[in-house]
């Protein structure tokens, strides 16, 4: 189920990714570099991160979690410590139920993988050397 999730969620960063540099190429938001460099970076890293989670998913689903939990631990620490600032600041309550929403996401498929049935599924599909 975990790497199912992941599959989904890489559909969810390659989609925001995509739209980042949509909009960078659609407005014509070359003017301000600095602006321009950061859709950029967000595009990119959408992207990178569909593709560690498409790799997390093929590996987990061979018995290997590392590279599901890592991106989703990513999100998870900076998703909260970001969460956080929205809760102490003006943040509306329909952001904090997003960020939160994006919190329980990336913490489902941790949990899924922190069973004992997934250390014993790994055990099982794991190639020997």
């Amino acid at each position: 189920m975990a790497a199912v999730l992941s599959a989904v969620y890489s559909l969810g960063l390659l989609w925001f990714g995509f739209a980042a540099l949509a909009v960078l190429f659609g407005t014509g938001g070359w003017g301000d570099r600095n602006a321009a460099k950061g859709m950029v970076f967000v595009g990119v890293l959408g992207c990178a991160g569909a593709a560690l989670l498409i790799g997390g998913a093929v590996r987990t689903w061979r018995g290997s979690f590392a590279w599901t939990l890592v991106p989703l631990l990513a999100v998870l620490v900076f998703g909260s410590i970001g969460e956080v600032v929205d809760l102490v600041g003006t943040a509306t309550t329909r952001s904090n139920l997003i960020g939160a929403a994006i919190l329980v996401a990336a913490a489902v498929p941790i949990g899924l993988l922190s069973t004992g049935s997934a250390r014993t599924f790994a055990a099982s599909h794991r190639r020997r050397a």
